[in-house]
C-alpha cells in the first residue's frame, strides 16, 4: 500500500507591473506556452493579484521558463510575471 502526501501549496504574489504580463492579452492557440498562459490567468486571484500552485503546476511553470529564453512573446511574459516572485519563493 503507498501513501501519498497531500502536495505542497506555492503563492506567489505578483505586483502591479508583473500582473499585466498574464492577464494583458488573451492567450489564443493551443501550443502548450499559450494554454499555460491560459492556465494562469484562469487561476489568477485578481484582487490579491496572487498565484497557487500545487507541485506539479509549480514544476510545468518552472519547466516552460528554463526551456524558453526570455525573448518575445509568451516566453517574455512569464519571465518579467514570475522572475521576481519565484527567486524569492524558491530563495534563489
Amino acid at each position: 500500500m503507498s501513501v501519498r502526501s497531500a502536495a505542497k501549496r506555492f503563492e506567489l504574489t505578483m505586483t502591479d507591473d508583473e500582473t499585466p504580463e498574464i492577464t494583458g492579452k488573451p492567450a489564443n492557440g493551443a501550443g502548450g506556452l499559450q494554454g499555460l498562459i491560459q492556465s494562469l490567468q484562469a487561476h489568477l486571484n485578481p484582487g490579491h493579484r496572487t498565484f497557487s500552485f500545487d507541485d506539479a503546476e509549480l514544476a510545468r511553470l518552472l519547466r516552460h521558463m528554463a526551456l524558453y529564453d526570455e525573448g518575445g512573446g509568451f516566453e517574455g511574459r512569464l519571465h518579467r510575471a514570475f522572475r521576481r516572485a519565484l527567486r524569492g519563493c524558491l530563495g534563489l
